[in-house]
């Protein structure tokens, strides 16, 4: 299975009404997102982005009659399909090295390098301020597992970048998620 210590600096967040075999609650941190059963066991884990860590979790149920974690009183509980979701924004655990661009180039090859060297962490940084941006959601549908096997799909949303006269500034981090569950 998973390791456990990879776990010591965890966020829980509880997840009501799921069925002995699938995930009860989940944590977060070191870079991964584990949901567990009742027995304390790993179902799934999920790696975050390269050179980020889950920031914020929240879980919650989007149910079959209409609003998110709002169940109709009219409605049976046998027939009704409830999807459990799984939210998490990643803030940024990679360090740039500050001296990584100190020395000088003393020949063509070493500024060609230095040149590829600088894009490529130019476009690692783009792609890090993007990830921190974002929320990522995982769906868990509850009536449609085969053998123990649950169905998952999951879903990015990104922010519109935000236009001003000719600039385009990227969106601010995303720091914590609302459990609207509670």
């Amino acid at each position: 299975a998973f390791p456990r210590e990879c776990h010591e600096s965890s966020t829980a967040a509880a997840a009501a009404n799921v069925d002995s075999n699938g995930p009860s609650f989940a944590t977060a941190g070191d870079g991964s997102i584990c949901l567990w059963n009742n027995e304390g066991e790993i179902v799934m884990q999920f790696g975050s982005y390269g050179g980020t860590t889950p920031a914020s979790i929240a879980v919650g149920n989007v149910g079959s009659a209409g609003a998110m974690g709002v169940s109709s009183s009219s409605s049976s509980s046998s027939s009704s399909s409830t999807t459990k979701y799984l939210a998490s924004c990643f803030r940024i655990t990679r360090e740039v090295d500050p001296n990584r661009f100190r020395l000088l180039p003393q020949n063509e090859a070493e500024r060609q390098r230095r040149e590829v060297a600088e894009v490529q962490e130019r476009l690692i940084q783009q792609e890090l301020s993007r990830v921190s941006s974002c929320v990522k959601i995982w769906y868990y549908d509850t009536n449609h597992q085969s053998n123990y096997a649950p169905q998952l799909r999951e879903d990015v949303i990104y922010p519109d970048a935000v236009v001003e006269g000719t600039t385009i500034t990227a969106a601010a981090p995303v720091t914590k998620l609302l459990d609207i569950n509670g």
